[in-house]
């Protein structure tokens, strides 16, 4: 199962994908996506309609929060259609999120830049959903198919989670602390947890 610091990784390679001059794409992939992923149905009703302005984390759950395109010109004429809407992803066991050029991979090496093995296929095998905005491509690949992605119209279920580990520590000299002992290690970060 990925792990915070693999999670946190995973926000940073959908960073990309914010970008207020190309909509967010979304396709589905694959023969049968996981049981919990987005129906095709909401896939094709959000896919184009949306900006992505930014991507948290909080625990395990991501949320990449979307923005209409004229959400300036919706809130001065007080438009009853939505101008946020929120997509998130949680990786569950195998989930991994990959672009072509940034990747997290288990063990000790885990974290990769600049496409290292350039003869790796990309997308991944066992990937059930791209996301693009402009040339940015990001692929969420899941082997065991245990994770999941949904549209929702508001942030409650993050304000649902408990604290987050890595954010919600109680002093900032216990994060520095913390950051400290695992930064230099030579382990992968599971070994280290």
């Amino acid at each position: 199962m990925p792990e915070l610091p693999e999670v946190e990784r995973f926000r940073q390679i959908l960073l990309p994908l914010v970008n207020k001059d190309h909509s967010l794409f979304i396709e589905l992939c694959g023969e049968s996506p996981p049981r919990k992923f987005a129906s095709s149905e909401d896939v094709d009703a959000n896919t184009g309609k949306w900006f992505c302005v930014d991507v948290i984390r909080k625990g395990k759950q991501l949320c990449m929060i979307l923005e209409a395109p004229d959400s300036g010109k919706r809130r001065r004429s007080q438009s009853s259609s939505p101008t946020k809407k929120y997509f998130y992803l949680h990786m569950g066991m195998t989930g991994k999120v990959e672009s072509a050029n940034m990747s997290c991979s288990w063990g000790h090496n885990n974290v990769v830049d600049d496409a290292a093995n350039p003869t790796e296929e990309w997308p991944p095998r066992f990937t059930y959903l791209i996301l693009s905005s402009g040339d940015e491509k990001v692929a969420f690949a899941d082997s065991r198919k245990f994770g999941s992605c949904k549209f929702s119209d508001s942030l409650e279920e993050l304000g649902e989670l408990a604290p987050d580990g890595l954010t919600d520590t109680t002093t900032p000299s216990q994060r520095e602390e913390m950051e400290t002992a695992i930064s230099h290690q030579s382990l992968g970060i599971k070994a280290l947890l």
